[in-house]
């Protein structure tokens, strides 16, 4: 499915050391694809993005307003 593809990418792009950015927005699209079947892991999963985007700097300022919107919303 999508999130096992989703993984897949995350993987890749942390073998391969990309862009912070590249490596938190696709966790970010894993978070909310695993929401539907593993509710802590999601949460975790959309931490390590916000981690990752404020690593990447004000490219990543949308992207962390909306995880802090989800956070707010999922990780209660």
């Amino acid at each position: 499915g999508a999130a096992a593809t989703l993984q897949r990418s995350v993987d890749l792009l942390d073998r391969h050391d990309a862009p912070a950015m590249h490596r938190g927005g696709t966790r970010w699209v894993l978070a909310r694809a695993l929401w539907t079947t593993d509710h802590g892991a999601a949460i975790a999963t959309a931490r390590r993005a916000r981690e990752l985007l404020i690593e990447a700097g004000a490219v990543g300022a949308d992207d962390i307003s909306a995880i802090d919107a989800w956070l707010a919303e999922h990780a209660r």
